[in-house]
Order: C-alpha cells, then structure tokens, then sequence
C-alpha cells in the first residue's frame, strides 16, 4: 500500500474515486487529503479540516469530512498514519461524524485507531426552500435597497467586508472565511448589507458540486442588524425562487451558539439528524 497526499495537482487522478462535493473543499487553505492505493488504484481515502489554528484562545482541532474505505487493511492504515500525522502537527482533537448508515461499515476502524464514540445531534440541519414559504416571516418578501445582490461588489469591498465582520462580531467563523474567493460563492443567491459604501454584514451560500446549497456565512455588525439579518433572508429567498425548484436543499450549520438559536427561531422543532461522534484526544 502506498500513502499520498492529495492536491489540487493530483486531483484528477483520484477524482473518480473521491466524492465531488467533498473534493472541491481541496482548493480552500485548511483542507487537505490522503489516499492509500493499491498498485496505483485507490482503495481509501480522507478529507479533513483543521479547525481554530489561527485562534490564540483555543487549540487546533481537525474535523474528518469525508471518509471512504473499500479495503479494510488500507483503510485501517490510512486511519492510523494520518492519526499519527496529526499527533506530530500538535493536534489536540479529532472529529468525525460518522452518519447512522456508516455505522457498522466504520466505527471499528475508529475504534481500533483510538477513537471514542458517541451519539449526538448533528450541528447542521437540512430543509428545503419549501420549507421557508411556511415561515411567517418569510410570507413578505420585502428587502430595502441597502441590502443588495453579492454579484454587485467589488472584489475590495467583499475582502474589507468579511474582515469587518470577523474583527466585529464576537463569533466563531471558518479560519479561511477572508481568505475565500468571491467565485467560492453563489452570487445569484447571495448578498450583502451595504451603507455609505461600506459592508456590514453578508448571506453567503455555496452551490456544491452535487446542488445543495450550504450557508456559508449570515452575520451583521450594523447598527441596526437583527432587522438586516431579517431582510437579507428574505432577499436570497425571493432571488431563490425565481430559479430554484422547492425540494432544493440547504444545509445551515449551527457551528455556534448565535447560529443554533436562529435555526431554533426560524425551524423550531427541527433537528439534526442522528449521528455517531468519534472523538480522539491527543
């Protein structure tokens, strides 16, 4: 078996082999990947996320988003060496959160690597666009002229304004969020809060490869936010209908306590679907 880093240069080799939507995260700074071959043909491979390296206050975690095992031997190899890699990159945790249908196939490789397990809620929830026409809220939807598509600002002001939001607002966000590219977003969706020239908050969702549209980022620092944060919703909604069917699926993370009390607000009762969380401390 033969272990490889994979790279946006090597990409295409394993492309067929590697989930799409987990792939295209490969482009964005702290994701990375590996994958164990067999005579050159992939037979397991992982995606992960190396959380808060950038965070003073808090020690670095990685998140395993994705996960593939068609060998058993290689997979358990795999497993172990990149465990032993973090454990030299002065990791403190690592995360993944194996879905209830992955259960039998992975959590003795887990298990075996030192991983605990448990059953929890996963943070992020999936509606469909459906699913808003019956919000109250959403029944109107009316936004002023301060709150505008993302496809009408500049390159400038969409980097200066995602920096203000992350030294103004008191939350955790994604250690890439300013680093990310305009093209990273659905400008026909997404938008942002603009006065006087400046942007003080954003509604950012990415299209995945597969369709989903995930919520990337919805935070404001205006004097006036909660409304803003109201209207910009409501904006991507009525931009969203006029293209979208409405079995279109979201997916909003409730990374933060800020975020789970809009989900609880906007989708009350609704819950994250139940999962297997393996946990190994270093």
């Amino acid at each position: 078996m033969n272990i490889f880093e994979i790279t946006e240069d090597n990409i295409e080799q394993y492309g067929s082999y590697i989930d799409p939507d987990a792939a295209e995260y490969l482009a964005r700074e702290y994701y990375h990947g590996f994958v164990n071959c067999d005579d050159e043909e992939p037979v397991a491979a992982i995606i992960y996320e190396i959380l808060y390296s950038e965070d003073d206050n808090r020690d670095t975690e990685e998140r395993v988003i994705w996960l593939r095992i068609d060998d058993d031997a290689a997979g358990q190899e795999l497993l172990d060496s990149f465990c032993d890699y973090s454990d030299t990159d002065s990791v403190s945790k690592i995360i993944c959160d194996i879905e209830p249908g992955d259960k039998d196939r992975y959590s003795d490789f887990f298990v075996r690597s030192g991983f605990s397990l448990q059953e929890i809620e996963d943070q992020s929830i999936t509606v469909t666009l459906g699913d808003f026409r019956e919000i109250r809220f959403a029944r109107s939807l009316y936004s002023p002229e301060f709150i505008k598509s993302l496809d009408e600002i500049g390159r400038r002001t969409f980097r200066r304004g995602l920096v203000d939001c992350v030294y103004n607002i008191n939350r955790v966000f994604p250690d890439d969020l300013t680093m990310l590219p305009i093209e990273w977003f659905d400008t026909d969706i997404s938008c942002f809060d603009e006065a006087d020239g400046q942007s003080y908050g954003f509604l950012l969702f990415h299209r995945s490869y597969s369709g989903i549209y995930h919520v990337e980022l919805l935070a404001d620092w205006g004097t006036d936010a909660k409304h803003s944060l109201l209207f910009m919703i409501r904006y991507s909604l009525s931009k969203a209908y006029e293209t979208l069917p409405d079995d279109t699926k979201l997916v909003i993370n409730r990374y933060d306590a800020g975020s789970k009390a809009l989900c609880d607000l906007v989708f009350p009762g609704v819950h994250g679907a139940s999962c297997i969380r393996a946990v190994r401390t270093h």
